[in-house]
């Protein structure tokens, strides 16, 4: 009987040694993924989870006077995100170095200005807009991976500049937020520079 308690005793011994080590191990594990994913970097702030800019990642656009050009805008967002999505075309201040009107004869047309998209784990799920525009089908949106992140062509940008505008530089934005309730990102405003060129 002697030798069955202390066999049985060994075992609760070994058992809860082994516990104990699980435990440690989990919370190493949980500690390391919260403090290193993606997801938690993210979170925390410390990578941009989402922005919208020009393709090519272009910030200035360079247009002669009495052209017109239009460039894809595309939608960037971490592969594991999901929530609401709004995009909208801005006009800096003047203290920022942009207009509260631009000359007459500039004219930027973004046809995703004011649109919401619902992102989902790596894919855009659902495209809304309150104004009288035809937007996208989310399965007819190009997107690609890279790196980490997802990159849609959400729409274009069109910058049409007449002989009369002055040749120089107008900066303008793209904003993008996290329009979902309880919205736990922070938005972004990504620069759009137009360098308007005099004909010769």
């Amino acid at each position: 009987m002697y030798a069955v308690d202390q066999y049985l005793n060994k075992n609760y011994k070994f058992g809860t040694i082994l516990a104990a080590v699980g435990v440690v191990f989990l919370s190493a594990i949980l500690f390391f993924y919260e403090t290193y994913s993606t997801e938690a970097r993210y979170r925390r702030g410390e990578y941009t989870p989402f922005w919208t800019m020009l393709e090519n990642s272009t910030e200035e656009v360079r247009i002669r006077q009495g052209e017109t050009i239009t460039i894809p805008v595309e939608l960037h967002y971490w592969n594991g995100l999901k929530t609401l999505l709004g995009i909208q075309f801005e006009e800096p201040e003047s203290e920022q170095g942009g207009l509260y009107n631009p000359p007459d004869g500039l004219k930027i047309l973004f046809d995703a200005d004011g649109a919401f998209f619902e992102v989902d784990n790596g894919r855009i799920v659902n495209v809304l807009t309150h104004r009288d525009v035809i937007l996208p089908e989310p399965d007819k949106i190009e997107q690609h991976m890279q790196g980490n992140m997802v990159v849609a062509k959400i729409g274009t940008i069109t910058i049409s500049v007449s002989n009369e505008v002055p040749a120089r530089d107008y900066y303008f934005g793209i904003k993008t937020t996290d329009a979902n309730v309880g919205a736990v990102y922070e938005g972004n405003s990504q620069l759009l520079a137009v360098k308007v060129i005099a004909v010769q």
